[in-house]
């Protein structure tokens, strides 16, 4: 199974595993796993309506810097997601003139948090709530590679986002 595969697979495992409702919408592709505790976050998982790949390249223009392919696969399924109740959140890019029930844009995180000192290649796409920081990013590089970086600095990779997202669902598991 290839990482495009096996990232499919980890998104569709998700679902699998939650319990609770499911709900659809025009904007919010998949909200996955009611709370009935009343919860100030209503879903366990969220992923928002596909990125339309007719735009890639003029984002990619405008913004200067190459969508990484393995995450350009993930938008065009889900284009961002808060998972875990926002304690791992992927970036998209926002379609729709409000802010409400979108992505966090990967354009203005790359842009304005991006870390001093990175490779230009590197690319913003989703942020990881540790115990011990908030202040943090996962960056993707041209080659796939997947960066979690806490307080701007590297403290751990993974081969692609399929095992990065694997590693970091076993974690936030774990840690409850």
């Amino acid at each position: 199974m290839n990482s495009h595969e096996t990232l499919l697979e980890f998104l569709r495992s998700l679902e699998d595993e939650t319990f609770g409702e499911t709900k659809t919408s025009p904007r919010v592709a998949k909200a996955i796993g009611s709370f009935v505790d009343g919860s100030s976050l209503p879903f366990q998982h969220i992923f928002f309506a596909p990125f339309d790949a007719a735009h890639k390249e003029s984002i990619e223009n405008r913004h200067g810097r190459k969508i990484p392919d393995e995450y350009f696969s993930f938008l065009i399924h889900h284009n961002g997601g808060r998972l875990f109740r926002k304690r791992l959140v992927l970036m998209g890019y926002p379609v729709f003139g409000d802010t409400f029930g979108q992505p966090i844009d990967f354009v203005f995180e790359d842009v304005y948090s991006r870390p001093p000192n990175i490779p230009d290649h590197w690319f913003a796409i989703g942020g990881y709530a540790t115990s011990d920081s908030n202040n943090s990013l996962l960056m993707a590089a041209k080659d796939g590679r997947i960066y979690l970086l806490i307080d701007n600095s590297p403290v751990n990779s993974w081969a692609n986002l399929a095992a990065c997202l694997q590693e970091l669902k076993s974690n936030l598991l774990r840690d409850g």
